[in-house]
């Protein structure tokens, strides 16, 4: 009986002891931890850049008059944008000893996306050494290159025709829509030692704007005579509605830009034309008048700027409507010519 009554103390004594006195509702706990700043030498990034598909490797820049890449949108709707990222690492101890080559890209800062991460990936090593110096030496020949602020050309070369150093390489795509402007890029290198070495630089997405429309034609319908016949657009892209539609397929915000000719109505005794037209984009701009910009059968271009914005990634309505002095009753027909001009980011 003793023994039994000795357990149970004992017991108790220990589900007493494993009870706090004062139980907390919640802790704050400090953590910390060191990446890439171990001892020993240091690996350095020593070039890098980026380029496109295409043969000049840069198509927003094809005669390599500006330093660094400069690439242009696909103006085709959902459609990505390749580009190749490259970057040479070294280590002291060799390259067997480096590690975890990565990039992070940013989007522009002066755009909606406000100089956030687009992406971060890792790289692969391009093995052969001759092929490596190969794209390095083309790279540099093109303008696009940065270079470590220690380095030379020739020394890269060097250091990867003897496969002493790496030259790391993977693909990212830029969405046709994704926003104009620099976007940064930096390439980061490990080695065994947590040691690291970071090498930055930037590449213009080239502002464009380019848009498409859903309907071939505008027809303005029965006009009588000095009464505005109007014929408006709507948002829902839908070939063949006989309601415009603009498409925005630029990396910019844009403002559209019209010219008609003056479908045969032709011009007073005094000059005057027997014809104007009216246009806007979007409903809540008013609607801006504008005269032919030519006779029927002459070469014209647009010209007038239409009140309104078509935003990046977005559809507008273009509105017009057609005002008609007297003229004789007929058949009359023309052209409109489209163009665009971008809005800069606020």
């Amino acid at each position: 009986m003793k023994r039994i009554l000795a357990a149970i103390v004992a017991v108790a004594m220990l589900l007493t002891a494993t009870v706090p006195v004062s139980a907390l509702t919640a802790a704050t706990i400090t953590t910390s931890a060191n990446v890439g700043t171990g001892s020993g030498s240091a690996p350095t990034v020593l070039a890098k850049w980026e380029q496109d598909l295409t043969p000049s490797l840069e198509d927003g820049n094809p005669s390599h008059n500006i330093a660094g890449s400069q690439f242009l949108p696909t103006c085709v709707y959902n459609t990505y944008k390749t580009i190749t990222y490259y970057f040479v690492g070294k280590d002291p101890l060799g390259k067997a000893n480096l590690k975890s080559p990565f990039v992070q890209v940013f989007y522009p800062v002066a755009s909606w996306m406000g100089g956030v991460e687009k992406y971060q990936f890792s790289l692969v090593e391009v093995p052969n050494a001759i092929e490596a110096a190969a794209l390095f030496d083309t790279a540099i020949a093109a303008n696009l290159v940065t270079l470590d602020a220690n380095t030379n050309a020739a020394f890269v070369h060097e250091e990867l025709i003897q496969g002493t150093s790496v030259l790391y390489t993977a693909t990212a795509d830029l969405y046709y829509e994704d926003p104009s402007g620099d976007y940064t890029v930096k390439a980061f290198i490990y080695n065994g030692n947590n040691q690291a070495d970071v090498l930055e630089n930037t590449f213009l997405y080239v502002p464009t704007t380019c848009f498409e429309v859903d309907n071939s034609a505008v027809s303005y319908g029965p006009v009588t005579p000095n009464v505005p016949q109007y014929s408006d657009g709507d948002t829902l892209f839908s070939p063949g509605d006989n309601k415009m539609t603009v498409r925005n397929l630029g990396n910019t915000n844009m403002q559209v830009k019209i010219g008609q000719d003056d479908m045969g109505f032709g011009q007073t005794m005094a000059g005057a034309w027997k014809v104007y037209f009216d246009g806007r984009m979007g409903f809540a701009p008013a609607r801006l008048d504008f005269n032919p910009a030519a006779f029927k059968g002459q070469i014209y271009s647009a010209t007038t700027v239409l009140p309104g914005i078509v935003a990046h990634s977005s559809n507008e309505k273009p509105d017009s409507s057609i005002h008609v002095s007297i003229v004789p009753p007929g058949a009359y027909s023309g052209s409109m010519v489209l163009g665009s001009v971008i809005v800069p980011y606020v």
